[in-house]
């Protein structure tokens, strides 16, 4: 983990399915739809979406992924003055050498009150365990590739200060 501020790099959209903590109340993970994220449902009635946020609106840093978890992780700060409900954010997967090994667009449903950070958790791109975050816990397996990721949040979902 080691604090570090996740780069931000533009790239080409794609299609995924992402679990988001749900930090409001205890419970099992749920998968959000782009239908939800866009309100076409009416659910989010008091949000707003900002597309494209603004650098330093929302912080991602903290991100992990040991070699044998199905699963990644980020901590996210909000420093919107609204609370954040909700977020889509890119990520590129990239070897050591800066060449990309994988993209993915994940889809979040996280409360985050302004000021606050929270951890995200969504399915892992490794689905065959054999590659480790380069700044987390160096495993002691032989034939596993390290790597880095370099992210971008290209929706928010914010409530609307009334």
């Amino acid at each position: 983990m080691k604090g570090l501020t996740i780069s931000i790099l533009l790239t080409v959209l794609a299609s995924s399915f992402v679990y988001g903590d749900n930090t409001i109340r205890r419970g099992r993970l749920r998968v959000v739809s782009p239908e939800l994220l866009r309100g076409d449902d009416g659910i989010h009635a008091g949000t707003d979406t900002i597309q494209s946020p603004p650098d330093g609106l929302v912080i991602l840093s903290g991100y992990d992924k040991p070699l044998s978890s199905m699963r990644e992780s980020m901590l996210v700060t909000n420093r919107h003055t609204s609370a954040v409900t909700g977020m889509v954010i890119e990520i590129n997967y990239l070897d050591m050498s800066g060449n990309e090994l994988d993209q993915a667009t994940v889809e979040i449903n996280l409360y985050i009150p302004p000021g606050a950070t929270r951890k995200a958790t969504f399915k892992s791109w490794d689905s065959q365990r054999s590659y480790y975050y380069h700044l987390g816990k160096t495993p002691r397996t032989a034939n596993v590739t390290p790597y880095d990721v370099r992210c971008r949040i290209l929706r928010l979902i914010i409530t609307k200060n009334e």
